[in-house]
């Protein structure tokens, strides 16, 4: 078991989470910031409750088609590309 934790919420820069088909929030609804964190779960379980309970933010990367999920080095480079492009 690791000794690691994520600091609760208002204690760290926000943490952001493409967590959740299901989330209320869009990644392109959050934009840019910083600083932030970006939270990644396993691929298949996802994010454990704690580390849900532990983010700001989660958020949806909504996408067409009946595929609801991405794998996490996907979620990962579009999370990461959303999060850091130039605001026009």
């Amino acid at each position: 078991m690791s000794n690691r934790r994520v600091p609760p919420p208002g204690r760290r820069s926000p943490a952001v989470s493409p967590a959740a088909s299901e989330a209320p929030e869009t990644l392109d609804a959050v934009g840019p910031r910083a600083p932030l964190v970006v939270v990644l779960g396993a691929e298949g379980k996802g994010l454990r409750q704690r580390t849900r309970e532990c983010c700001d933010v989660l958020v949806r990367i909504d996408a067409t088609g009946a595929i609801r999920s991405l794998n996490v080095s996907n979620a990962a480079a579009i999370t990461l590309y959303a999060l850091t492009r130039p605001v026009v």
